[in-house]
């Protein structure tokens, strides 16, 4: 993984991001956004996140923005099987 970085505030699923992140040993940044200062409706985070919403995570060209699709991609990154692989899964 490149120098990805994580967005996240404290709530249920920026958390489990996070947690996954620290468990397969990845080293992004993590920066926490300021919902109450308006950061997520701020043109800069838009740009990146169209939703407004977080967790995104940003690696290198590729940007994901729900937790789920961001968990799936980082254990496809790291080979890990605390995601399933295929659809039955």
């Amino acid at each position: 993984m490149s120098r990805a970085k994580i967005y996240w505030f404290k709530a249920q699923a920026p958390l489990r991001v996070l947690a996954l992140a620290k468990q397969l040993r990845l080293d992004p940044e993590y920066i926490e956004v300021d919902r109450m200062r308006g950061t997520l409706a701020s043109p800069d985070y838009r740009e990146i996140n169209p939703n407004g919403k977080a967790p995104t995570l940003v690696d290198g060209e590729f940007v994901w923005w729900e937790s789920g699709a961001i968990m799936a991609h980082l254990c496809t990154l790291t080979d890990s099987d605390m995601w399933p692989k295929d659809a039955a899964g």
